[in-house]
This record gives C-alpha cells, sequence and structure tokens, in this order.
C-alpha cells in the first residue's frame, strides 16, 4: 500500500511538471590501472585489496639500494663543488685586491677558475635531481584518495615497466551516478539542476547537483544520460529519483 501511494505522488509530481523521473547506476568517480617507468625487483607491498588509501600514500617500492646510493654519491659530489667554489671565489677576491699590479694572464685564470667552480656547482645540482628523480620513480604512490580493487604483484616480484599493471583502484568515497531519463525531457534537464534519491544503505534522502548532461540519445533506449557526483555508495549499485527542473513542459514543444 505504502508503495502504491508513493508511486500516485511520483506521478503525480510528474504530470505537474515539476520533476523528471530518472533511474542511476553507481559507477566510480576515476578508476586507474598503476605501474612504474623503471624496471626492479618489489621489495615493500603496503596494500592489499580492499584497502582505503589516501592521495600521495606509498603504495609499494622497488628495490632501491644502487638509486639511494647514486643520491648519495650526487650529495657529495655537490658539497665538494660548493667547498671547491669557496675556495676560488675566496682567491679571487684576494686577487681583485691586487689586479693592478699583477700579470693580466694571471688574473683571468683565477677569474676563469672561479667561474669554471661556479659552473661544476650547477652540474652538480642537476646530477643530484636526476638521481632523486629515478629513486622516486621507484616507488608507486596514489594518485588520489580511493580503493585498491585489484593486486597484481606480490614482494620479490620482478617489475618489467609501464606494461606491467601493478594495482588497480578506484576513486572513493567520491563516485558518481549516470541518470537515465526519457528524451522528451532533453530540454528541461540542466547542468546545475537538483536530482534527489536515496541511499539504500541508510534510506537517507539526498540531494545532489547535475554536474554533466550528455549530448547523446541511447538508440536502443531513446533515453538521455545525466551525471551527478556523491559520497558513500558501492559501484554497481542502482536506483532511481527525480529531477528537479525549473519547467519541465517546455520540452515537449
Amino acid at each position: 500500500m505504502t508503495k502504491i501511494l508513493g508511486s500516485l505522488l511520483l506521478l503525480g509530481q510528474l504530470l505537474m511538471g515539476a520533476e523528471v523521473y530518472a533511474t542511476f547506476t553507481v559507477e566510480a568517480k576515476q578508476s586507474s590501472k598503476l605501474a612504474l617507468e623503471v624496471a626492479g625487483v618489489v621489495s615493500k607491498l603496503n596494500v592489499d585489496i580492499g584497502d582505503k588509501v589516501t592521495k600521495g600514500q606509498t603504495l609499494l617500492a622497488l628495490d632501491t639500494q644502487q638509486e639511494a646510493l647514486d643520491v648519495k654519491l650526487a650529495q657529495n659530489a655537490l658539497t665538494l663543488a660548493q667547498l671547491s667554489y669557496k675556495y676560488a671565489n675566496n682567491s679571487y677576491k684576494r686577487y681583485m685586491q691586487i689586479k693592478n699590479v699583477i700579470d693580466k694572464e694571471q688574473f683571468e685564470k683565477v677569474e676563469l677558475d672561479k667561474s669554471s667552480k661556479h659552473e661544476s656547482i650547477a652540474q652538480s645540482t642537476n646530477s643530484l635531481q636526476r638521481a632523486k628523480v629515478m629513486l622516486e620513480k621507484r616507488t608507486l604512490k596514489a594518485p588520489y584518495t580511493g580503493i585498491i580493487t585489484a593486486k597484481h604483484i606480490e614482494v620479490g616480484d620482478g617489475v618489467s615497466g609501464t606494461a606491467h599493471v601493478l594495482l588497480e583502484m578506484m576513486a572513493y568515497p567520491e563516485v558518481k551516478l549516470l541518470l537515465n531519463f526519457d528524451e522528451k525531457y532533453r530540454n528541461a534537464v540542466k547542468v546545475g539542476q537538483i536530482f534527489k534519491y536515496k541511499n539504500d544503505t541508510n534510506k537517507e534522502e539526498r540531494a545532489v547537483k547535475i554536474t554533466k548532461v550528455y549530448p547523446i540519445i541511447d538508440s536502443k533506449t531513446r533515453k538521455l544520460t545525466a551525471e551527478v557526483i556523491t559520497t558513500d555508495m558501492m559501484p554497481g549499485l542502482f536506483g532511481d529519483g527525480v529531477i528537479v527542473t525549473s519547467d519541465t513542459n517546455s520540452s515537449n514543444k
């Protein structure tokens, strides 16, 4: 009896032209197959299927012994270059004070040495940055907040580069609802309008804004699709609700 009354109420609202009935399916707002650019052996695996992760969280890492050593050597080279420049610069300052009483060629030699040592700092800095980048590339981090949906790797396994999918994830708790509604309302439904529905988990009524209206009619169902972003619904669920429009009747002209 309650369902019948609810249906009659919904029908009455539709006839008044204030709301458009729509069904929806829940899909991941974003999903990704994660890989690394470089090859190596997995030394750390910090997640499993079903784990919630936050953007920037380390998911796994390859062996980094050589890359960590390269960073240390590059850092030492930069420190040495900075020290060499310090001595060269001090020498240059001393020669500047006696520039007018020494051989020009000798002064130019000191000046050139200072310039060369300064260039060495720039080169060493670049080498250190490259070493750090190579070290960073051996760590896989979550590109956004979500849930791990599949795992294709274990500690000790070899990784062969971008063609080797290591983990799969989807964005969560944000998801998107794909709304399907009759084509006759194509001129009535617009971005920014409110879609009302109930969360199946707790029966809470929600109201969210339409973010997209797809410009294509499904040739089989004669339905149009719109999209809204919401939270805390599992992809794969479906349901229905109503789109609140300002002038539904105008679509039938």
